[in-house]
């Protein structure tokens, strides 16, 4: 849990509550090991709505069942979709990746690789739109002569 924090950036400022809410919920490791998508909003829900940390928590647990949920997935889809979209749950945002997935035929895609380029395409929106938050590898590549035109 305080791995899936530091790594992910998820903002998580009481590990140890979250971790002993994560403790509390019954059935939790079946339901990753099968891919519920329930277990993503059982994680999520506490006194706030962690879902970034959430869909990383069951990513690394079952990273064949569960699409990572994030700013730079959520302006990906939004943009490949040509829309604008919000997410007010995992749920929602699973249907909705899970349904462009299959169709634009790529289901043979393990989640891994799409979540790596829905990451990749929703910072390279981020730099088209002039910010500079993004991962500083991403942007060192980018502003190099052989990554700019990989971009």
């Amino acid at each position: 849990m305080v791995l899936v924090n530091s790594l992910c950036f998820t903002n998580i400022r009481e590990p140890l509550r979250i971790a002993r809410h994560i403790l509390e919920l019954r059935d939790l490791d079946t339901q990753l090991e099968v891919g519920e998508v329930e277990a993503v909003e059982r994680i999520a829900k506490d006194d706030r709505y962690y879902v970034s940390f959430a869909s990383k928590y069951a990513h690394f647990h079952n990273k064949t069942a569960f699409p990572i949920f994030d700013s730079f997935a959520v302006a990906a889809m939004a943009q490949l979709q040509d829309r604008g979209l919000s997410f007010p749950s995992y749920t929602k945002f699973f249907g909705t990746i899970k349904a462009f997935r299959e169709q634009a035929r790529l289901t043979s895609v393990p989640w891994e690789d799409f979540d790596k380029y829905l990451w990749l395409y929703g910072q390279k929106k981020a730099l088209d739109k002039g910010s500079r938050a993004i991962n500083k590898e991403v942007r060192k590549l980018y502003d190099s002569p052989e990554g700019h035109a990989l971009f």
